[in-house]
């Protein structure tokens, strides 16, 4: 595929798409049945400004991917079958949902985000979306440029959360969550690139906070 593609609906069946250096744009679904698409050194921007799907039937790699303000980008595997090698612009919202059968990790896809059931209850299903804006009450511990929203399904579960970080320090990273009118952060452990914090046991609006020099209040969980 060369040049820029502006189209609707696209659905691969078989064969191979090769995007090439091309510039694709859907305002609709990208669904892939079969074959396989290479991702060259494109750009897929999906700038419908409502809710586009994107359906992968096997691990798919591409260059660029955008999504525009607006759009929600819905992944609908359940295996993360998407990774962007380039660059990710998250201009709208990315979600991805996982049905809940038993205990363990769960992963999000491009949400980047990580849950470990730890105790089921009765959670039978959690979605997950990310934003890459400052949530709107963000503090300036909070406002680390990104926010996901967690919601579940079923009740009487503990969970464990990990979330992406880019903090040059990673022992200031914690998983912050927004309790209404506050925000209640703390870390369990942490990585170069990820925070976690375990036990908790409600959904909401979540952060990675960046604990800084500074005091950051912690509420228990």
């Amino acid at each position: 595929m060369d040049g820029n593609v502006t189209g609707a609906n696209l659905e691969i069946v078989g064969d191979t798409l090769n995007l090439g250096s091309s510039s694709l744009s859907l305002a609709g679904n990208l669904t892939q049945t079969g074959g396989t698409i290479n991702g060259g050194t494109s750009t897929l921007a999906f700038n419908g400004s409502t809710t586009q799907n994107l359906t992968l039937n096997t691990a798919t790699t591409f260059n660029h991917l955008t999504i525009a303000s607006g759009t929600t980008l819905v992944e609908t595997a359940a295996n993360d079958y998407a990774t962007v090698g380039g660059i990710l612009t998250n201009n709208g919202i990315i979600r991805k949902s996982q049905n809940v059968t038993t205990t363990g990790n769960k992963t999000f896809g491009l949400t980047n985000a990580r849950i470990n059931v730890t105790t089921r209850g009765i959670l039978s299903h959690v979605q997950v979306d990310r934003a890459d804006v400052n949530h709107p009450n963000a503090n300036v511990y909070t406002g680390t440029g990104r926010f996901w929203t967690l919601v579940a399904t079923g009740s009487g579960y503990t969970v464990d959360l990990t979330l992406p970080h880019n903090l040059t320090n990673q022992a200031l990273a914690q998983v912050c969550r927004y309790a209404g009118s506050t925000w209640d952060c703390a870390r369990t452990s942490s990585t170069a690139n990820t925070v976690t914090r375990s036990g908790f046991m409600q959904m909401s609006d979540w952060a990675v906070g960046n604990l800084t020099s500074l005091y950051l209040p912690l509420i228990l969980k």
